[in-house]
């Protein structure tokens, strides 16, 4: 089997999603036995709950940033950038509004005691606390969606090069000003403030592509045509998104209210570990999307193109986790603590497996995202997250229930690469 020479020259574009990626492993794994120690156990937990949170954040755009890669790229391979701009102008109204009524919804519930003090750990600083929460999961979505943005229009050096300064920045601030026994209120405004920061840069790359300059919108109509695709395509992508985030965020909430932070801090740091080589996969999955758009036509020979590189980046998928499995308990060692790996190791060990497992699924999901298949993905991840989310209220409550949760998540969302096959078989028929 040849690869196909489109997909080797892709590989060089890969590079700039996987060291993005790596600014951010690198900076959680500073942070994580940094703010451990300097916060103590329970402020660790806060600071553990306020970072799930950001696994929502795209609730912020009600999930139309989900959709911003594929239907961007689409629409820049086209060259409707003016489509493209009406959408992102959309997007950042529809969060504006959404990100106030949040804040004003938690000004409510804080004034009635729904979120108590020792509900979201915060103690005196609960309001405040809160409210950083919120901010930082609205300026996450807006920079997010604007790093989506420019890497549809080809700038994935930028994004990484510019989260990589940030991420440095983070990580050097939060050392020099966080010290023993801080509140984790602190962390959270620092990491606040380097994301405004980037945000603002984003907006700068943006306007010099044109994408946020002032221009008509495309007479198909008042948002454009591509804005229409953005909001079909990103309902499916949110509720994708939603089985995503209980299979990421779900499990520590749930080990946090009913083990206490001791118990999340321990758990969330094998998580942590466990889940880079599927993040890493991830992120070099992002230029399969402009990519598949590209094949999305009736060109010749496009669906083996598309078998192809489904086999070949499905295998590669698996090796970062394969390599972990061999190394994950002195690496815990080396990185919290020789005790803390004798204790957690095996922990550590059957949560890299289950992530081997989902790492298999991110190709084909990237490939039906940029063929234009996001209903298919939406169905088997949110069945996914119904299961585990069902499962957590019948089952035991013990922490292996939500490993064996997450390894069926894994299991049944096998369906994903299978599915794309599928499709790309029937492309193969329909060609003939």
């Amino acid at each position: 089997m040849q690869l196909p020479q489109s997909w080797i020259r892709g590989t060089g574009l890969a590079f700039w999603p996987v060291l993005e990626l790596l600014a951010v492993v690198a900076a959680q794994f500073v942070l994580t036995p940094l703010l451990l120690h300097r916060l103590g156990p329970g402020q660790f937990g806060v600071w553990v709950l306020v970072q799930s949170t950001l696994l929502a954040c795209s609730f912020m755009s009600l999930g139309a940033s989900t959709g911003l890669l594929p239907v961007l790229s689409a629409a820049v391979h086209r060259g409707d950038r003016a489509g493209a701009a009406a959408a992102l102008r959309w997007l950042i109204r529809r969060t504006a509004v959404v990100s106030a009524a949040v804040v004003l919804g938690s000004l409510v519930a804080l004034g009635l005691g729904l979120l108590t003090p020792e509900l979201v750990g915060g103690g005196d600083h609960a309001g405040l606390l809160v409210l950083c929460a919120v901010a930082w999961m609205a300026a996450t979505e807006l920079d997010g969606a604007f790093a989506s943005s420019l890497k549809a229009c080809g700038r994935f050096a930028f994004a990484a090069r510019l989260e990589t300064a940030a991420r440095g920045a983070q990580v050097a601030v939060i050392a020099w000003v966080v010290q023993d026994g801080s509140h984790a209120l602190l962390p959270i405004a620092v990491s606040l403030a380097v994301t405004l920061g980037k945000l603002a840069f984003r907006l700068w790359a943006l306007r010099r592509e044109g994408l946020l300059a002032p221009m008509p919108a495309p007479a198909a109509g008042p948002a454009g045509q591509v804005s229409r695709d953005l909001a079909r395509t990103s309902v499916w992508l949110w509720i994708s998104l939603l089985g995503s985030l209980v299979f990421n965020a779900f499990d520590r909430w749930f080990v946090g209210a009913w083990f206490g932070a001791s118990v999340l801090a321990a758990y969330a740091v094998c998580v942590q570990l466990a889940q880079v080589p599927h993040a890493l996969a991830a992120a070099a999955g992002q230029v399969l999307v402009p990519w598949a758009a590209r094949q999305a036509g009736p060109g010749a020979g496009s669906h083996r193109r598309l078998l192809t590189t489904l086999g070949w980046t499905t295998a590669l998928a698996a090796l970062p986790s394969l390599l972990l499995l061999l190394i994950v308990q002195p690496l815990l060692g080396l990185w919290i603590s020789p005790a803390f790996a004798a204790e957690h190791g095996g922990l550590a060990r059957q949560l890299t497996l289950v992530f081997l497992l989902l790492s298999l699924n991110v190709p084909a999901y990237f490939l039906l995202l940029g063929l234009g298949h996001a209903r298919f993905p939406t169905i088997v991840i949110g069945a996914c997250g119904i299961f585990f989310v069902v499962g957590a209220m019948l089952l035991p409550r013990e922490l292996s229930t939500f490993v064996n949760l997450k390894a069926l998540f894994a299991l049944l969302s096998l369906a994903l690469p299978l599915g794309c096959a599928l499709v790309l078989l029937g492309r193969a028929r329909t060609a003939t």
